[in-house]
């Protein structure tokens, strides 16, 4: 399945990635091998270097599908999930002999399930690229380490079924629908290529926790999730989470944190449990509780029920519902929203986004690997009798900085609130609320609120009412703009400022250290080398997490070219983070299952009059204030992370100064200087292929 929409422009840019990856990584030889001389490790020099691993980069690069891997512990329904994902189960009707012959569900999954560990090795499901007509399975023993194939004997799906059973689970009563000479064979893993596959992605089921010995879960959770590219963490409503889903959520917590991947939380089994509200409720607390990061903090659980939505397709496919009743089922299963989670996911980081975020994350460091190789340049450079004075110097300046790192701290901590004060003394959740009711209410109180269509309609109305108040002249958007214009400025003018004092107070003239400092903070010789540009561009590095490219949400890709604009490297971005906090619709909805209560249409309306619609108001106000306080704190993360850096490039220069005052050995300090040179030239090659490669993006993708 080919998940790209240009194919030339993708392939195009794939070989441009590959030669940057290609090309960085022999840099970053080079530099280690050069720091290895002096007994210096790079990664405690450049931190960031001990997140790169240029196999797992290549494996992204080189492929159109992303890598989903399904987790959890077992008997939560993850392989369930994956059937229903992938819209592969049938529901049929059971008939209970006796007197009362009631009908009970039964379900035909696609992949093997059961109240037990089903699953005793990785199983994975992807696109097929060998028939469009039927399934293709393959096998990997450990004994060889390649790939079988073991779909020649069977006729239909069921066989694929039965091949599943026999070569991926610990079930001995399938075991002998092996072949002969794999009777005695382990099985290192399972793969299966499906046509038509809804989604353009390898999807990847793991054993559950506690089904395999605790040493073989582990390694293979361990490779699995660190070549993931989104993972799916599947609970069951049943019973909340327990000690040892902690465990797993640590470890899966900590790569995901450093692979910059996304986890979907799942809770499925719904329909097994009528009060499963209550379990939801304490799942997505025990998150919150339990994990610093926000990729799972603020994360909640999505509920589903697969079941529910086989049982309503089956039905309808059968004739037995119609189509409402049907649609009616799917809504109620929570399929759809995951669906469409895993969709936008999909979409938004395949093909030229996918490699532009490769490509950013590896400018990110190259960033860093320069200023460090810059620093050394220049230290090397400077001639014996300089540097005891230079040390001196740096000290000085060392001291400075960290001094100023904690008073700029404190100044930026005052701007923000005072900028959020500012934007939010005009915002009120009750000017909202006034339009909200003005053009509501008459809606609600003439037409039937009892019929979801309506309720439907005036959702969607809601939401216009609110985009039009947020990006009205005088509105939401206009103040925060302006507070977050002057929060910019301030802050910059503040930065500039404080480095200018810490180098007055260092007593650095305007030598060639203090014009060094300066001129390393510029990305191009095109921007300028005054010092005041230089402050301000490096300031504005930081604002990049503000691009509207990011978005995920339909409908406000538009805003990108109205909003306010900033420069880094000379590529404008866009400046505003309001657009962002309504990737979601709404924290509340209309779709309530009152018609399940026979509520009358009386109470109803005023429950959406008197209750619904403040509430909503208040919410919409509640999300943009924090989503302030967000933009602030990362900011802020930023500035600081400025000053940070300047003072570890500095302690290196520092090092390598007292290692040549000890050596004074002034041939192999020309030699350094030639080596170090070669890389720094190295460097600025890259960066303007990166800068190329930045060009060629579509205009929507451009930084």
């Amino acid at each position: 399945m080919n998940a790209l929409v240009n194919d030339d422009l993708y392939f195009k840019l794939r070989q441009t990635t590959g030669q940057i990856v290609d090309e960085f990584e022999q840099v970053i030889k080079q530099y280690e091998e050069i720091l290895a001389q002096d007994q210096i490790k790079i990664t405690e020099r450049i931190p960031e270097i001990n997140d790169i691993s240029f196999d797992r980069i290549r494996e992204k690069m080189n492929s159109q599908l992303m890598n989903i891997v399904v987790c959890g512990e077992f008997s939560s329904g993850k392989s369930f999930l994956i059937s229903g994902l992938i819209n592969r189960i049938t529901w049929y009707p059971i008939k209970n002999e006796g007197f009362m012959q009631e009908i009970r569900n039964g379900y035909a999954p696609f992949l093997p399930a059961s109240p037990q560990e089903t699953n005793n090795c990785l199983l994975t499901l992807q696109p097929s690229q060998l028939s469009t007509k039927r399934s293709h399975f393959e096998v990997m023993f450990d004994d060889t380490k390649i790939w079988e194939s073991r779909s020649e004997p069977y006729k239909d799906e069921t066989d694929i079924h039965r091949l599943m059973l026999a070569y991926a689970t610990a079930f001995e009563e399938y075991r002998n629908a092996r072949i002969t000479q794999d009777l005695s064979r382990t099985v290192s893993k399972v793969r299966v290529h499906i046509p038509d596959m809804p989604f353009p992605a390898y999807i990847n089921d793991l054993p559950g926790i506690g089904g395999v010995s605790e040493e073989n879960y582990i390694k293979m959770v361990h490779e699995a999730v660190q070549k993931a590219d989104a993972v799916i963490y599947v609970a069951s409503a049943i019973k909340p989470l327990t000690k040892a889903e902690f465990n797993l959520l640590g470890f899966v917590e900590d790569v995901v944190t450093s692979n910059r991947c996304p986890v979907f939380f799942v809770l499925s089994q719904i329909d097994r449990e009528e009060k499963y509200e209550q379990v939801l409720k304490q799942n997505n607390k025990f998150l919150k509780d339990s994990f610093s990061s926000k990729a799972f903090s603020k994360q909640t659980f999505i509920p589903v029920s697969p079941a529910t939505e086989a049982k309503a397709q089956t039905n309808y496919k059968e004739g037995g519902i119609t189509e409402d009743v049907r649609d009616k089922g799917i809504k109620e299963s929570g399929m759809l929203v995951l669906r469409q989670r895993l969709t936008e996911y999909l979409v938004n980081t395949s093909g030229p986004t996918h490699l532009r975020e490769i490509i950013l994350q590896t400018h990110t460091i190259l960033n860093s690997l320069n200023l460090h190789v810059a620093s050394r340049v220049d230290s090397l450079s400077t001639p014996i009798q300089e540097s005891e004075q230079k040390l001196k110097e740096l000290n000085s300046l060392i001291t400075k900085l960290m001094s100023k790192r904690e008073t700029i701290t404190e100044e930026l901590n005052k701007n923000g609130a005072s900028a959020i004060l500012e934007a939010f003394s005009t915002i009120k959740a009750d000017n909202l609320l006034v339009l909200l009711k003005d053009k509501l209410i008459p809606m609600i109180e003439k037409q039937n609120v009892l019929d979801e269509k309506v309720r439907h309609e005036i959702d969607q109305k809601k939401k216009e009412i609110r985009d039009q108040w947020l990006y009205k002249d005088n509105g939401p958007e206009a103040a925060w703009n302006k507070a977050w214009s002057g929060y910019q400025k301030e802050t910059i003018v503040l930065l500039k400022n404080r480095l200018e004092e810490a180098f007055e107070e260092a007593e650095i003239k305007g030598t060639s250290l203090a014009q060094f400092i300066r001129d390393q903070t510029l990305p191009n010789e095109e921007i300028g080398t005054d010092f005041d540009d230089a402050v301000e561009t490096m300031s504005s590095s930081w604002k990049t997490i503000l691009s509207i490219a990011s978005i995920g949400a339909g409908g406000y890709a538009g805003l990108a070219a109205t909003a306010g604009t900033v420069v880094v490297g000379g590529i404008a971005i866009a400046a505003t983070p309001l657009a962002i906090l309504f990737v979601a619709s709404g924290l509340f909805g209309f779709g309530l299952n009152y018609w399940k209560r026979k509520i009358s249409q009386k109470k109803l309306r005023a429950y959406m009059i008197d209750e619904y619609l403040p509430a909503y108001a208040d919410w919409v106000y509640e999300r943009m204030e924090a989503k302030a306080k967000e933009f602030v704190e990362k900011s802020q993360g930023k500035v600081i992370g400025i000053i940070r850096n300047l003072i570890l490039s500095q302690q290196d220069s520092i090092k390598t100064i007292e290692l040549e005052l000890e050596e004074g050995d002034l041939k192999r300090k020309s030699e350094k200087l030639i080596e170090a040179d070669s890389v720094l030239k190295r460097c600025s090659t890259l960066e303007k292929q990166i800068k190329d490669f930045y060009s060629s993006l579509p205009t929507g993708l451009r930084i």
